[in-house]
């Protein structure tokens, strides 16, 4: 058989590549690829966990979408990648683009697509369109960048395209709030419940409050959403989720949730799907390390698992700063290790004697974890940036003794280890 019509050969081999952490890098690479098919553009689209950069090399054409996470980190499925670009050698045959996604509240707005620009420039790679940096609301500078680099590579004028907004809004009305810690607390941290409308979170998803849509609040200014992981299971609270918050006096939502909102009181909010902080059933067991308030998702994920039909074995290890007034959820971990819902728990506490941090649990404990890391047993950690690169550095020392592979922590295919840093 033949046809009279020949298929329109494609114009440009191109390779697209997102690494998101809400899924707004992804969307926006999906919608790039639904205007290269109508183009007759051949193309692929890939995650950048999945993609080496090494690779680029072998690349004609790259245009990447990227997020930029907290305050200039990227998402933890490009880690990898943007670790090992800069390792890459000259790129003087490839064409490239980046569309950066980010949230211009943080100081270093688009860091990790300004990083990966900066260096592909570095390597001779050259520009196809320029950079574009996009700002909470994405939409449209991200569907300029489209049609600009769709109608680059096909050579023709591309068709206007529009991006539709994400972000859903849902009502949420507060039932339950009270103090976690004591009185005499350094700090203080508050335990909120609330009913709201149906929305399909998993354990390890956030919450976002935009700061100007407080009742009974102060004359906030700001649309730019503050985000606090959810602590509660869909499977347990079906109705509903639970936020554990540490009030900030200078912050734009912690005093209103923690002060100003009564229970009753109504108000929106966004939820931010995780696409890699995600409680995973393909591990026979799981280490937990968390500092602070970073013990919220963690609190959904034990609750998850407890769930289960085939629960996996955790081990949690938790940090603070004092055991008589700091000790969150104290009661509650009590009952779940009882109930054999957390196989082990160890605790550390930097304001007693002796000063004690989650890492020196780790260190401590380093035979017992090196078992359970032979094992298939699967890291999380969450808590500040100078506690995750503690705990990170001492994975990447063990993985290294124990022969898990040269890449360290960051070489996923070895060692499953994710992490949520604030």
């Amino acid at each position: 058989m033949f046809s009279l019509y020949k298929k329109r050969p494609a114009l440009a081999e191109v390779t697209i590549l997102f690494g998101t952490h809400s899924g707004h890098s992804k969307y926006v690479a999906r919608q790039l690829a639904k205007l290269l098919d109508l183009k007759g553009v051949s193309h692929r689209v890939l995650n950048m966990k999945r993609f080496r950069a090494a690779d680029l090399v072998q690349e004609r054409c790259v245009l990447m979408v990227v997020s930029t996470h907290g305050d200039g980190e990227p998402p933890a499925g490009a880690m990898r990648f943007v670790t090992e670009l800069s390792k890459v050698p000259e790129l003087s045959g490839l064409q490239y683009s980046v569309c950066a996604l980010g949230d211009s509240y943080y100081e270093n707005f688009c860091e990790t697509g300004r990083y990966i620009d900066a260096v592909m420039m570095r390597l001779g790679a050259r520009a196809l369109v320029p950079r574009v940096d996009c700002d909470e609301e994405f939409e449209m500078p991200a569907a300029r960048w489209i049609k600009e680099v769709a109608g680059v590579l096909s050579g023709s004028v591309a068709e206007e395209v529009s991006l539709v907004s994400q972000t859903r809004r849902y009502k949420a009305r507060l039932t339950r709030q009270f103090r976690l810690n004591q009185p005499d607390s350094s700090k203080e941290v508050f335990h909120l419940e609330f009913e709201s409308d149906l929305f399909p979170y998993l354990p390890g998803d956030s919450v976002g409050f935009i700061p100007s849509g407080f009742p009974n609040g102060r004359d906030q200014q700001g649309r730019t959403p503050r985000y606090y992981s959810i602590a509660s299971s869909p499977l347990e609270v079906t109705n509903g989720f639970h936020l554990t918050v540490k009030t900030h006096e200078k912050g734009l939502c912690s005093p209103c949730l923690n002060h100003l909102l009564r229970p009753g009181d109504e108000l929106e909010f966004i939820h931010l799907p995780s696409e890699s902080f995600r409680l995973g059933h393909d591990h026979p067991a799981i280490i937990l390390v968390a500092a602070g308030v970073g013990i919220a998702p963690f609190r959904a994920f034990i609750r998850h698992n407890a769930a289960q039909l085939n629960p996996v074995k955790i081990w949690l290890l938790y940090g603070d700063r004092n055991i008589e007034t700091d000790y969150l959820y104290r009661d509650e971990w009590k009952a779940l290790l009882e109930k054999g819902s957390i196989h082990r728990m160890d605790v550390a506490f930097s304001r007693n004697d002796p000063p004690q941090y989650v890492q020196d649990l780790l260190r401590i404990n380093r035979k017992d974890v090196a078992q359970w890391v032979q094992s298939g047993t699967a890291v999380y950690v969450c808590g500040s940036k100078p506690m995750g690169a503690a705990v990170r550095g001492f994975f990447d020392d063990l993985s290294q003794n124990l022969a898990l592979g040269d890449k360290g922590v960051h070489d996923r295919a070895e060692l499953a280890y994710y992490e949520e840093l604030f």
